[in-house]
This record gives C-alpha cells, structure tokens and sequence, in this order.
C-alpha cells in the first residue's frame, strides 16, 4: 500500500528507513511507493543527519558494517577543508 498523495516532508528517521531495517521502515517504504502524485522534501541537512544516523547504528551494531563502504566517500566528499585535508 502506497502513502496517500500529497507533499510530504522526511526527516533522517524517515530517510534512514529507506536502507535500514528499523522501526517505521515498512512506512517509510511505502512513502517511496507513492507514485508521480507523491512529492518528497527534506530539510537541507537531512543528508548529515542520515549520515549521523548511520554511523551512530553502526556503532551499536544495529546495521552490518558494510554500511562504512557507501558512508565513507559521502562523508569524505563533505569536507570542510580543501581536499578533505584536516586536522588529524
């Protein structure tokens, strides 16, 4: 079943569920089934608050460590110092 059409606006908990097997993911998919009537916003920072999301799970060892494989060039490529060269 598929959400009702409309706009609707995700947070991180939300666009977590979408690649993790967390509480509200079977809602969460469904929001991705919604169709071409189905409009999806996010707040600017919905991506570091995934990331944070992400991490945070890895860490309590609620999702495979694989997840490092697809975070690892996202939060490099979010850098604050040029060419991800900062403090160590």
């Amino acid at each position: 079943m598929a959400a009702e059409p409309g706009t609707w606006v995700v947070d991180a908990s939300v666009a977590f569920g979408w690649f993790a097997a967390v509480p509200g993911s079977d809602q969460a998919v469904r929001l991705l089934d919604g169709g071409p009537t189905t409009v999806l916003l996010a707040p600017d920072l919905v991506l570091v608050e995934l990331l944070n999301a992400a991490w945070k799970s890895l860490r309590q060892g609620a999702i495979p460590g694989a997840w490092s494989s697809i975070t690892r060039p996202i939060t490099a490529s979010m850098s604050p110092w040029p060419n991800g060269n900062g403090p160590r």
